[in-house]
């Protein structure tokens, strides 16, 4: 009886293995990384500094060539130097596209709908930074700017504003020590539809621009809140992998 069992079990075991080995078995990448927020911004910058800390597996070496990790920016305009629903986009997005282990990439650019996430009570919206190429839709694996070497991807990036004319700014993006490759030309960010932003762009005029909010009481001020992650999407893998989304603070417009 006993070595009826044992037979049994062996033919179980085996069988598990064949199916197994016929379906594959899943390979999930995941390792400890964020973006720091720096402490030593200026009124015309904001940096983050890519971090991992742990990758006890070597997962970093999964990522196929010239595919990542890559960084991912986006933004909310409004008439605030505080955002008080930071906080909510940024579940929105973790909930939306983090959702870890098994993320998903954001779609590309789409007329119709430009927003990359809208909270639900319809109070921000948060936008994708676009270039002077409207053309180039930023879209997985590569979105603004991938990691030179897969193994060896910390670096510090920061935007910088500067004024274009007396109604129009731009902001630049840099790498501290080149171990990202930029995809926006000349590096320089615009808004979504490929626009330069604007600093004057009165509350009469907001139907015109949807990445522009206003409060209930319109101040004269205009303010760009920046957003970033680091998403990892193609290897020797089967999910799509993110950092948590990151505020990395505000710069005025005007």
């Amino acid at each position: 009886m006993k070595m009826r069992i044992h037979i049994l079990r062996l033919v179980s075991v085996f069988f598990l293995v064949l199916v197994l080995v016929g379906c594959g078995i899943a390979v999930i990448f995941y390792i400890d990384s964020y973006i720091d927020t720096n402490e030593n911004d200026t009124p015309t910058t904001l940096s983050g500094t890519y971090r991992v800390t742990n990758d006890s597996f070597n997962n970093i070496a999964l990522i196929e060539d010239d595919t990542g990790p890559s960084l991912w920016l986006g933004y909310v305009v409004s008439d605030s130097s505080t955002l008080s629903a930071s906080g909510s986009i940024i579940s929105k997005f973790n909930e939306t596209y983090v959702r870890r282990p098994n993320g998903r990439t954001i779609d590309p650019f789409s007329e119709s709908d430009p927003a990359v996430l809208t909270l639900s009570d319809n109070s921000y919206a948060l936008f994708q930074f676009s270039d002077t190429n409207r053309l180039n839709d930023y879209a997985a694996p590569l979105y603004h700017a991938t990691a030179v070497d897969h193994t060896s991807p910390e670096d510090t990036f920061t935007i910088t504003k500067s004024d274009v004319d007396a109604t129009h700014v731009q902001f630049t993006l840099a790498f501290d020590n080149a171990k990202f490759v930029s995809h926006i030309d000349d590096g320089i960010l615009r808004r979504y539809d490929g626009t330069q932003f604007r600093n004057d762009v009165p509350y009469s005029e907001k139907g015109s621009f949807p990445d522009y909010f206003y409060s209930k009481n319109p101040s004269n001020e205009l303010y760009c809140h920046i957003f970033a992650a680091i998403t990892v999407t193609e290897g020797s893998f089967s999910n799509i992998y993110w950092t948590n989304l990151a505020y990395l603070g505000v710069l005025q417009l005007d």
